[in-house]
């Protein structure tokens, strides 16, 4: 392909001119888009084998988006991360050499490292880096009387912190899963962005709506008054759609029943 071709250009005059970190890197790249029965394929990888014995080798772990750079920014990107987990290999002249590496939401990160020639020496970034932090609040209106509605954000790892209405805490930035839930309050759910800058969410809490069962009740007669729990609902045939669930007294005339409703089940009660 006319990428293939490029890249394998690149890399031959890169070698021919001595550059051999330059023309590691892009006959690395003619590798990852050629296919495995490509015509100069057995050379590209005869040329690198010679190129590895010849330089020291950073291998990154390093976290999605990340930017690498070695010996300084004055010398520019060396290595960019895309998505995946595949570290990144980094070719270098044999000695010591400083390792920068910059990432959304996290804090720079660097290294001092010492490669020989023909080594590969291993920096393990991601885990080493710090996120960044920035003060984050959430606010809750609403209410109800008694109720004690629980805040957490979690975070893309995983990770969850409670948090109190009103007050400031310091959170990761990034993207975070906040919720709002407990008893007496319907549950609420949102995604966050929060900024290096810091963020503010009012969050308005509405009472739970009750579980509710539908009721029927039917009998031998029409017109028979129904009273529930001692309140007047209506003559059968009677349907109730949203009865909330619980246990009643149904009373028909002279007759009596305890009635359980379930949540989102028909009851039938046959006088």
């Amino acid at each position: 392909s006319a990428s293939a071709n490029a890249q394998y250009n690149v890399g031959r005059t890169a070698a021919l001119a001595g550059e051999d970190e330059l023309a590691f890197v892009y006959f690395r790249r003619y590798l990852a888009v050629t296919e495995a029965d490509a015509p100069l394929r057995d050379d590209v990888e005869r040329a690198l084998a010679r190129l590895e014995e010849r330089l020291a080798l950073i291998e990154l772990r390093v976290p999605p988006g990340a930017t690498v750079y070695l010996d300084g920014r004055d010398r520019g990107v060396v290595a960019e991360a895309e998505e995946g987990d595949e570290p990144l290999l980094v070719p270098a002249a044999p000695g010591e050499h400083l390792v920068l590496v910059e990432a959304p939401s996290f804090l720079p990160f660097q290294q001092a490292v010492v490669a020989a020639r023909g080594e590969r020496v291993f920096v393990a970034a991601a885990s080493l880096m710090q996120r960044r932090t920035a003060s984050f609040v959430v606010r809750l209106r609403g209410v109800p009387a008694g109720a004690e509605p629980v805040v957490r954000v979690t975070g893309l790892g995983g990770e969850a912190v409670d948090l109190q209405s009103g007050r400031a805490s310091l959170l990761p930035v990034g993207r975070h899963r906040l919720s709002v839930s407990g008893p007496g309050v319907e549950a609420e759910h949102r995604e966050l962005v929060l900024a290096p800058g810091g963020g503010e969410v009012v969050v308005t809490v509405r009472p739970a709506v009750p579980p509710t069962g539908r009721l029927l009740v039917v009998g031998a007669e029409r017109g028979v008054s129904v009273t529930l729990d001692g309140q007047p609902v209506g003559e059968t045939p009677l349907v109730l759609p949203q009865v909330p669930v619980g246990t009643y007294v149904l009373r028909a005339c002279a007759e009596e029943r305890s009635v359980e409703l379930r949540e989102a089940r028909g009851t039938l009660v046959n006088l």
